[in-house]
């Protein structure tokens, strides 16, 4: 079994990517559930996973979380124990990697590719556990990816909290690469809208794998039709690439909230090669009622988002977030 992660921001073509990816005959690379994100805060509840009954109840929670994904696995049923059969320690980090496994053993094929970007949290669990064989760091201008952030239901809303966010998520990133070197291949968005046959091609060889001759055709695969209609963030899956899908943030983004995202990641917007027009001698500084006013106007933005949210997107999200609050609840003695 190969093992692959993609890792960045969110909003940054990842979901192009994943069903690009999943368009080759012997890669599985399904809608991500984001089991670590959510499961990893809550192992307090589970305690000593060497306790078999620990580790089974952790494993069936897991389970039901995939099942309840908007997108859906299908034909995903296992039981705890044909999970934790393959899990060579009782730990989370097993038992993700298990049940992407089983996933991709459903679907006759042999290699995976987890699309939970900020994953990059836990490669040092990783490296640890020998769990991926690559990492693919997928990467965007951050005002795009902040224009994207805006229309969509998740993420952050504001200038301020999309540009600490993509800053955080793009410098770990980067570390990691230096730290990893070749088992992380970067790959600019903007390039791979502009020359899709020749990114893809150097993505594929460096992952080792061959580029089948119908990657282009996933807008009318199954896995881009069923993402599409799960959600509105999602309907582009099953368009063609589109070239000049980029630079949006010079006619959409005022000037103002420019300055501002460049004062947190204009470092990390220059070392990834994009333009700056006010970092380094023009950034701001924000004092503690700054701080305060844009803490507002993100919940008052996050707030509008979900309320023109369609009621069809959130009630393929109802199931995940009830389960999540019975989860958070106390266990009882």
């Amino acid at each position: 079994m190969k093992r692959i992660q993609i890792i960045g921001t969110q909003r940054s073509g990842s979901n192009l990517l994943r069903v690009m990816l999943n368009q080759h005959h012997n890669v599985c690379a399904p809608h991500p559930p984001h089991l670590l994100k959510t499961f990893y805060p809550l192992l307090p509840r589970y305690g000593d996973l060497q306790f078999k009954d620990n580790f089974i109840s952790l494993v069936e929670d897991m389970i039901t979380w995939v099942k309840l994904n908007p997108v859906a696995w299908q034909g995903f049923n296992p039981s705890p124990n044909q999970i934790i059969d393959r899990c060579t320690s009782p730990t989370v980090f097993q038992a993700f990697k298990s049940i992407y496994d089983w996933e991709t053993s459903l679907s006759g094929k042999s290699v995976w590719v987890c699309k939970s970007m900020t994953n990059y949290e836990f490669a040092d669990d990783f490296e640890k556990e020998n769990i991926f064989d690559h990492y693919i760091f997928l990467y965007r201008d951050g005002r795009d990816v902040a224009l994207s952030f805006s229309k969509a239901i998740v993420g952050p809303k504001s200038a301020y909290y999309c540009a600490a966010q993509w800053n955080n998520d793009q410098i770990a990133s980067i570390e990691l690469q230096e730290r990893l070197g070749e088992k992380v291949v970067a790959l600019s968005y903007e390039q791979l809208i502009e020359n899709p046959e020749v990114e893809v091609k150097r993505l594929f060889d460096a992952i080792g794998l061959d580029m089948p001759e119908d990657i282009f055709g996933f807008p009318s695969s199954v896995e881009s039709r069923v993402t599409a209609e799960a959600g509105e963030m999602w309907k582009n899956v099953v368009r063609p690439v589109i070239p000049d899908n980029k630079l949006k943030y010079i006619d959409e983004m005022n000037q103002r909230d420019q300055q501002i995202y460049e004062s947190v990641a204009g470092a990390a917007l220059h070392a990834l090669g994009y333009p700056v027009y006010y970092w380094p001698n023009q950034t701001l500084s924000f004092s503690e009622q700054d701080l305060d006013m844009m803490a507002a106007k993100e919940a008052s933005l996050k707030k509008e988002a979900k309320s023109r949210t369609p009621l069809h997107d959130l009630n393929l999200r109802k199931g995940q977030d009830e389960f999540l609050l019975q989860l958070k609840q106390p266990k009882a003695v």
